[in-house]
């Protein structure tokens, strides 16, 4: 990769930083970004999401299962191009061409085990 492939957006430049000057800078602002995003502390308690929690009734048409496989290839597959990503600012297209399947699979077995997203 080098540093005409990576273009700085406000993402990846702070306000109160000074510009980024390399791929290596560039590229640390954004596993620090998404370090923040995705591995945030648990949420305050809620008495009454508490209470509801308690009074709910499992879902039986809901597998609490890991995904398998070819259920995330169909979901991968049904991703439509063009729409905005998510909060996680993914192109659905990066998720549909640029990963494999399989590796997308290993990632939601670890999380699915885990609870945990990794942080690289």
């Amino acid at each position: 990769m080098t540093s005409e492939t990576l273009t700085q957006t406000d993402d990846t430049q702070k306000r109160t930083d000074p510009p980024l000057s390399t791929t290596n800078d560039v590229l640390g602002r954004w596993n620090e970004r998404y370090t923040e995003m995705l591995n945030h502390p648990p949420a305050t308690s809620s008495p009454d999401l508490d209470v509801a929690a308690q009074q709910a009734t499992p879902d039986t048409d809901v597998s609490e299962d890991a995904p398998t496989s070819s259920e995330v290839l169909k979901v991968i597959g049904k991703l439509r191009n063009g729409k905005v990503a998510g909060s996680d600012n993914i192109p659905l297209e990066f998720l549909k061409y640029a990963l494999s399947c399989i590796t997308l699979h290993a990632l939601f077995l670890n999380v699915s085990s885990t609870g945990r997203i990794p942080a690289d």
